[in-house]
């Protein structure tokens, strides 16, 4: 069912009956208005010399009707006990009789284009107790004909309501069609709606928030559709990364094979070169594990909170084998309680260890055939705590410093083997967490690497 059949058929079920009642109520009062009018004007004229004359020639009495009904009209009067005062006078209407024996001080009936009304006067006693007004006419505002000329009114203007209503519903239902067809001719870039869709009212504003909603739809797939170049991307890159790796594993792997076979004995060079290809590859695993989390969040982290203590022992037991791999010694200190921050600890973790791995790997030694020195330590400072990882390496001077603390790089998700991955994770981490990131020339003339942030 159309919207305008609903108004119209609503209107019908609603005005239509109030309609009648309003008519028939508006009848009945102006009726029972005319007779109470009727009721005071003859116990006023009645009182003034009336009842005299009436009981005077009781079966000769007229009051006057042109006054008292309005029109021609014949008067009967009663006793209190409704006897005829004129012997062998009509009897008084049982219809009457029954409403003023009842205790009704007037009663009325209508009777073709006239009415009769009884009416009780304020005495009890004598033979005009009762008077009774034979009106062969009333005012025509009180005939039935005069409610049926207001109705015939009132259901001209009814319809004249629905005609109105009819046609006032055809601009805005032409702008819901229009906007239900731009709705369903969307094109995968959502819905346009039109311009004679928008306006001030209800359409307007359903117009407006599908608009809205409509560009959101194309913003969130934009991002889904970018994102997912940037999976496929991403994937592509890393099963190139790690391809490389494993390649080389597995040829250092052949040839340890292949010396074992022979019966000699397998090269010390070749074992320290399969052992750095799995842990670079194990490095490689955990950044692209670091990116993907990021990525996923984009930008935001979910913090609760972190013991940086116990982060620091596991990363120590992590990297040991490294260090020694490097000819590196690694040494760490902590405070003797928990230092407690807040953030997800498994990006925290990766971004202290990304630090141990690039001094270890980076800045190993110091001076040829000299053992390297790393120290990774945590203290408490004020509400902060700090994160320091020093090493002694060559290498390190200002211009370096300088360019490290300027770089705002962020890792590529596409290439997870890119140029200084693991410190561009470090940087997306720290700003993530709202922690500060700084380089400095240490005092044994390698890197100083600082990373502060609030106590939880």
């Amino acid at each position: 069912m159309s919207v305008r059949l609903r108004v119209l058929l609503a209107l019908v079920i609603v005005a239509l009956p109030a309609t009648l009642l309003a008519v028939l109520l508006s009848f009945r009062a102006r009726q029972d208005a005319f007779v109470d009018t009727l009721y005071a004007s003859t116990v006023e004229r009645m009182q003034e010399g009336g009842r005299a004359r009436c009981e005077e020639a009781p079966a000769h009495f007229q009051l006057g009707p042109r006054r008292a009904a309005g029109g021609r009209a014949h008067t009967r009067v009663y006793d209190a006990s409704l006897r005829p005062a004129r012997e062998g006078g009509p009897a008084l209407e049982p219809v009457l009789a029954r409403a003023l024996e009842g205790g009704q001080e007037v009663a009325s009936i209508a009777r073709g284009g006239g009415a009769t009304v009884a009416m009780r006067m304020p005495w009890r006693e004598g033979p005009c107790a009762v008077v009774v007004l034979d009106s062969r006419t009333i005012p025509g505002a009180l005939r039935r004909r005069g409610m049926l000329g207001d109705l015939a009114t009132t259901l001209a203007a009814l319809g004249l309501a629905f005609v109105v209503v009819f046609f006032a519903l055809g601009p805005p239902l032409r702008r819901l069609s229009r906007l239900a067809s731009a709705v369903r001719n969307a094109t995968p870039e959502g819905v346009v709606p039109p311009k004679e869709s928008f306006g001030r009212d209800e359409i307007g504003e359903v117009a407006q928030a599908l608009a809205e909603a409509s560009e959101r739809a194309r913003a969130f797939v934009a991002r889904l559709e970018a994102r997912d170049r940037a999976l496929t991307e991403y994937v592509d890159g890393t099963t190139h990364d790690l391809a490389i790796p494993l390649t080389v594993l597995s040829a250092r792997l052949s040839d340890a094979e292949a010396l074992q076979r022979e019966g000699r004995p397998i090269d010390a060079a070749l074992l320290a070169s399969a052992l750095a290809e799995c842990q670079y590859l194990t490095q490689l695993v955990a950044n692209m594990g670091a990116t993907a989390r990021l990525e996923r969040g984009e930008g935001e982290v979910e913090k609760r909170p972190i013991d940086l203590r116990a982060i620091v022992e596991r990363t120590m037991d992590r990297f040991r084998p490294a260090a020694r791999h490097h000819g590196v010694s690694l040494d760490f200190a902590t405070p003797d309680a928990p230092v407690m921050a807040s953030g997800d600890d498994i990006l925290v973790e990766r971004a202290i260890g990304n630090l141990v791995h690039n001094a270890i790997r980076h800045h190993g030694k110091s001076d040829v055939g000299a053992p390297g020195h790393v120290a990774l330590v945590l203290a408490r400072e004020g509400e902060e705590f700090v994160v320091r990882v020093l090493d002694d390496g060559a290498g390190v001077d200002d211009a370096l410093v300088a360019r490290l603390e300027a770089s705002d790089d962020v890792p590529d998700p596409r290439r997870a083997r890119s140029p200084g991955l693991g410190l561009r994770i470090v940087r997306r981490i720290a700003k993530a967490h709202g922690f500060t990131l700084r380089f400095a020339r240490g005092e044994a003339g390698g890197l100083e690497v600082t990373l502060r942030g609030p106590l939880a």
